[in-house]
């Protein structure tokens, strides 16, 4: 995901409702209209695909992620986030595609193939 997103409004702490309400009270979603996934945990109504996939098992939701020492800027983060390092570490490579580097270490030399017929696609920028 780039650019703003809610976090609090897509992955709502159910049990943190009231808390939020006295500081989002123009921004929160109505306690009603908010998917109940567990006593303590909601999503955003819209997101119907990943209810259905959080009832079958096949999500996990891991609330207050971070990393410590946070600087608070946002462009800092999103490299932190997008390449998966430490904070105290500066890497060039994305978490994404070091992990399909590891499953597929010859591509693109080889690709397409019979047991790969539709290659990896790579993204570079937002186009």
């Amino acid at each position: 995901m780039s650019g703003g997103n809610d976090g609090l409004n897509m992955i709502v702490p159910l049990d943190q409702y009231a808390n939020l309400y006295k500081v989002r009270d123009k921004i929160i979603l109505q306690e009603d209209k908010i998917t109940k996934l567990t006593d303590k945990l909601g999503i955003h109504p819209i997101m119907t695909g990943v209810k259905t996939l959080y009832d079958e098992g096949k999500l996990k939701l891991i609330q207050s992620a971070g990393y410590p020492n946070q600087n608070r800027s946002h462009f800092r983060s999103t490299d932190i986030w997008t390449s998966g390092s430490a904070a105290d570490k500066y890497v060039t490579t994305g978490w994404l595609g070091r992990a399909f580097q590891v499953d597929h270490p010859t591509y693109p030399t080889g690709y397409p193939n019979t047991s790969n017929p539709d290659p990896l696609a790579i993204t570079i920028g937002s186009f």
